[in-house]
């Protein structure tokens, strides 16, 4: 005979026994008792658990993680494992579960729990009916210990080493840890927690200069300084004003530069004359004079100095009855600002917001930061023509390591009538603690973070 290319021998269908009937049937055994195998599945899946092994994992894993176990059978004193059946009852079955078997199912169940209490230190309260007593232990056990510590000169094998604890006083009893189950070098090196991010060398540099000045602050002083350096629009019908105030002398790209000077005197009686401000350039030149009136604590003198050209300065206040204070400062290039004009406002100051070269608040206090907005059309709205650039920036609070307070700031832009724009942020202090702190100003649409912002410091003091 030549068989058929591609074909088999021809079979018929296959003769099976119906699970549930017995009878003989030629239907596929897989759909005709579908759930029948399921269950035998599910059967075989639970028979190869192996429960010893996972109890023993979970001891290690109890005492890696220094976790004690307190089981409790609320049985109590418990004589079958199983509940007991009369077996003279008519119509009720007679107990499936031998006496032999039911008193080594007990067993087991009590050396379960009593092993789980023993290998994490812990009391197992279970074969009595005294259950208040054993609590007790329990509260007891919780409520005063000996925590020791001690480097161990076991190897990072993952094996279990045993521990031994002995006291020289007589009669007490020890009871502790009987070992620890070391971990392996790839365990410790997974579970070492990554380093926390570094701020870089130019941030950290950057918070250290923000909050130098605070350093000056350890004791009081007649006559404090502070100095906001920045630009403002140039305007030639304001250079022709005979206010020395809003006199202006060469710009640069459209703008000026400018010095704020806040002079605060200490308590007492403030000066009565006039307080005169001096701009003096590295090379020894005055570069700017105004004057501010007397009769008050605080005083802030703008300053608009006869060249617009960017480097270090030396300001001068002088006050009758409080000498001369000087403090070096920089004008950075345009339109960068160099520092923040702070205003403080609480009980001393009633509803006014008041310019302060003491940069220690009180939590009574609001503070209000004012930064040297430089933009050559921050002045058009003060001659009657719309802004180009109408973003506020962002402003932020950290702590004195550079981290954010979740405690929100709102940036706001103004411009006063002699053409100058800030931006502006004010900042309740109740919620704060005593200590040090930053308020991060960011200017324009890239948000807090970005190159052109500036960190100003501030005190809280109890």
């Amino acid at each position: 005979m030549r068989p058929i290319p591609g074909r088999g021998v021809p079979t018929g269908p296959g003769i099976t026994v119906e699970p549930r009937g017995g009878k003989l049937t030629t239907k596929d055994p897989s759909t005709a008792a579908t759930s029948n195998n399921r269950c035998e599945a599910d059967r075989m899946n639970l028979a190869q658990i192996d429960d010893e092994t996972d109890y023993r994992r979970l001891l290690d894993r109890a005492n890696g993680a220094n976790v004690s176990f307190y089981p409790v059978d609320p049985r109590g004193l418990a004589v079958f494992d199983t509940p007991i059946m009369r077996q003279d009852v008519p119509g009720r079955p007679p107990p499936m579960v031998p006496l032999s078997v039911d008193r080594a199912m007990l067993t087991s169940r009590l050396t379960t729990l009593r092993t789980l209490a023993e290998n994490t230190d812990g009391i197992a309260i279970v074969d009595t009916n005294d259950l208040t007593k054993g609590f007790r232990r329990v509260v007891d056990d919780l409520s005063s210990y000996y925590l020791l510590g001690y480097y161990s000169s076991g190897k990072l094998d993952g094996r279990f080493h045993p521990i031994t604890v002995r006291v020289k006083r007589p009669g007490v009893r020890v009871r502790a840890r009987r070992g620890y189950l070391a971990a392996t070098a790839a365990e410790m090196t997974a579970a070492r927690p990554a380093p926390p991010p570094k701020l870089v060398e130019a941030e950290t540099a950057a918070i250290q200069t923000a909050l130098a000045p605070l350093a000056e602050f350890q004791r009081d002083s007649p006559l404090r300084i502070h100095v906001a350096t920045g630009w403002r629009p140039f305007d030639a019908r304001v250079s022709s004003s005979s206010n020395a105030e809003l006199a202006q002398g060469k710009s640069v790209n459209g703008m000026a530069a400018a010095f704020w000077v806040v002079a605060e005197f200490a308590s007492g009686a403030p000066p009565d004359r006039d307080v005169d401000v001096t701009v003096v350039s590295a090379a020894g030149a005055t570069v700017g004079r105004a004057t501010g009136a007397g009769g008050a604590r605080n005083v802030m003198v703008p300053v608009v100095p006869s060249e617009s050209a960017a480097g270090e300065f030396t300001v001068r206040v002088r006050a009758e009855g409080f000498g001369t204070g000087t403090v070096r400062v920089t004008l950075p290039p345009a339109p960068d600002a160099g520092g923040a004009i702070l205003l403080r406002r609480g009980p001393t100051t009633g509803n006014k917001d008041v310019p302060t070269a003491d940069l220690r608040f009180r939590r009574n206090e609001r503070l209000r930061v004012d930064l040297p907005f430089g933009s050559p059309d921050a002045g058009g709205l003060a001659q009657g023509r719309p802004a180009a650039d109408a973003s506020t920036g962002t402003a932020r609070i950290l702590d004195r390591t550079g981290k954010a307070l979740p405690i929100p700031l709102t940036a706001t832009v103004r411009d006063d009538r002699d053409g100058s724009r800030w931006q502006s942020t004010e900042l309740a202090l109740a919620p704060l603690a005593p200590g040090d702190y930053l308020i991060e100003l960011a200017i324009g649409s890239g948000g807090a973070g970005t190159d052109k912002r500036t960190l100003v410091a501030f005190r809280v003091v109890p």
